[in-house]
């Protein structure tokens, strides 16, 4: 692939150890910039994800990087909507409770001069 950062290697192996290296501090900064909650772990997942890829891999070092952010952006919309699941599911109704009971216990009451 591309010769000075030593990612012209066809085993997967070596493939990934190299793309790692190059590109796992790009990913992981994308994922800080979006707002993702773990970005380390996210990035983890992302390389996890590119791994059982690389042997259909075509496009070259260009192919790479695309396939690679492709994945990033993937896990980035997954982030985010299971923060938007959870807090959804936190502003629920327990089963057994009134509505306009867990309504005046969770939002608060305003007071007007």
């Amino acid at each position: 692939m591309t010769e000075g950062t030593g990612l012209a290697r066809t085993d997967p192996d070596a493939l990934f150890v190299d793309a790692y290296r190059e590109y796992s501090p790009g990913v992981c900064g994308y994922l800080r910039t979006r707002g993702v909650e773990d970005p380390e772990a996210v990035t983890q997942d992302v390389f996890l994800a590119l791994y059982p890829q690389l042997g259909d891999l075509r496009g070259g070092p260009a192919g790479l990087r695309t396939l690679i952010f492709t994945i990033a952006h993937a896990r980035a919309v997954d982030s985010h909507r299971r923060r938007a699941v959870r807090r959804s599911r936190s502003n629920t109704t327990p089963p057994g409770i009134p509505a306009s009971r867990a309504r005046r216990k969770t939002v608060p009451s305003r007071r007007w001069p």
